[in-house]
């Protein structure tokens, strides 16, 4: 325990997202010599975000992720909102979602 502080390390928190494109590009491609239409089998579709909400401990614990997905059903998992980024209600699920798992309590609070 620091001496200034009444938090243990496994009870200091970081969380952040991070966004995940939902098509990948290739690194590279191989093809036949003298092929003409190489570029036409790398897509050119326009990807979707998927964004990772995950928090870790100062001690190496974590939670389970939430992922934010830009589609109006959720599932447990998933949440959705109209961009695929974090907003106040989902943010306000997602402190639920680390309550649930932190079980922080007045005896053992939680940063």
């Amino acid at each position: 325990m620091n001496a200034r502080s009444k938090f243990q390390p496994e009870n200091i928190y970081n969380c952040d997202e991070i966004g995940i494109s939902t098509v990948r590009e290739p690194k590279k491609v191989l093809a036949a010599k003298r092929q003409k239409r190489v570029g036409s089998i790398t897509s050119w579709e326009r990807g979707k975000n998927i964004t990772l909400l995950c928090a870790m401990s100062a001690a190496g614990g974590y939670i389970p992720p939430m992922f934010i997905s830009p589609r109006k059903r959720m599932t447990r998992i998933y949440k959705c909102s109209d961009s695929g980024w974090i907003n106040k209600d989902i943010f306000l699920l997602w402190l639920g979602h680390f309550k649930e798992h932190v079980k922080p309590s007045e005896n053992e609070p939680v940063l």
